[in-house]
């Protein structure tokens, strides 16, 4: 019980934290460059996830699931927040003429979405709508 509770208040701490970085730095109406955007990014996902945007990348969709929830021990609710932070960097990656690693994860965000999608007990609308941007992204 202890252990439930625990996973539990960090999960919540964690959405705390993603819910924040996408308030603060992932607006597309507040006027931060993309760079300083992106490196805020980089530094939650190296922070909350133990991930980098090079190692999502260099993972193959197929091995994606396996390698977040046994590797980094990722939980549904963790992989939700971490598929909600992903998705939030699209409208800064979309225009850019630099290619940037975040570009090439919009499958592997699909994916991830998908598979929450598949274990959550709880529908979500908002879930089944960043799905259907995302396919129309692909």
């Amino acid at each position: 019980m202890f252990r439930k509770d625990f996973l539990e208040k960090q999960l919540e701490q964690m959405g705390l934290v993603i819910s924040k970085l996408i308030g603060e730095f992932l607006d597309p109406k507040k006027d931060i460059s993309r760079e300083l955007r992106m490196e805020k990014v980089k530094e939650t996902l190296k922070s909350e996830f133990e991930l980098e945007l090079k190692e999502l990348n260099t993972i193959d969709k197929e091995g994606l699931i396996g390698h977040l929830t046994t590797n980094k021990q990722l939980k549904t609710g963790q992989l939700n927040l971490l598929a909600d932070l992903l998705f939030a960097t699209i409208p800064f990656t979309e225009n850019s003429e630099i290619p940037d690693p975040a570009k090439a994860l919009i499958p592997k965000i699909l994916t991830i979405y998908e598979y929450v999608n598949s274990t959550e007990k709880t529908f979500s609308a908002v879930r089944e709508q960043k799905i259907t941007i995302l396919k129309s992204k692909i």
